[in-house]
Parts: C-alpha cells; sequence; structure tokens
C-alpha cells in the first residue's frame, strides 16, 4: 500500500506526501518517473507522535537537500544518507523553520488521516 494523500508546496518546489504501511520514510527528489520532490511516511507506527516526527524529519532533510544544503563528507566511504552533512547559517535556518512549518500546517492532517484510517483497519480502537 502506497497512497499519495496530498500535493503541497514546500519552499520553491512541489512535493507529494504519500503514505505506506510500516514505519520510518523516506524523500526523493524529482526524477523521471515523477517530476516532483517526493515524501514517503509510514503510517504503521503505534502512535501518531512518531509518524509525526518522521514526517517533520523527511520534510526538513528533502527540503534542505532541494536548496542543496546538503553534503557527503569525503572522508565517508559510504553514501549512506546518515552521513549526510547540512550546512546553513542562522538565517536560512529561520527560512527553512518558516517553511517547513507552513507545509507541515497542511500536510499533518492529510499523513495523521491515512494513520488513523491505517489503524481502524487493522483493528485498534484507540486512535
Amino acid at each position: 500500500m502506497k497512497k499519495k494523500v496530498a500535493r503541497l508546496c514546500l519552499g520553491a518546489a512541489v512535493y507529494d506526501v504519500c503514505v505506506r504501511e510500516g514505519s520510518g520514510g523516506e524523500g526523493y527528489m524529482p526524477g523521471k518517473k515523477n517530476p516532483y520532490c517526493r515524501i514517503v511516511v509510514g503510517v504503521g507506527g503505534k502512535d501518531d507522535e512518531q509518524v509525526y516526527g518522521t514526517l517533520l524529519h523527511e520534510a526538513q532533510e528533502v527540503y534542505l537537500c532541494s536548496m542543496q544544503r546538503s553534503f557527503e563528507p569525503d572522508y565517508k566511504a559510504s553514501s549512506d544518507s546518515c552521513n549526510k552533512l547540512f550546512v546553513f547559517d542562522h538565517s536560512f535556518f529561520t527560512e527553512m523553520c518558516d517553511d517547513v512549518a507552513g507545509f507541515m500546517i497542511v500536510a499533518w492532517p492529510c499523513v495523521r488521516k491515512a494513520w488513523v484510517e491505517f489503524h481502524k483497519k487493522k483493528g485498534k480502537a484507540d486512535v
């Protein structure tokens, strides 16, 4: 199950916000198959705070990548995303916070609705 729940602007880019089973998340830059950036969030987590945190993490990360603020240090042999460095000053940090906050206000209700629907289908009555 992967489902698009929203298409939203974040900064100067357009993002498809998708949900899937499981936990965690990932972000994608535009490619041949999809002209938009994409954020995918797992809605299988048992509490919505975890899902919110994942959405926030992925939104910030893909925003920084799209703004060319993400770097892989030369001293790392791996291209694993855990090795990325994000470089920006306080002024850019303020801009990112403002842009991501506006995105989260609109994206979170869409993702949370999908989280509730997923857990109701799984028979979890306490959502």
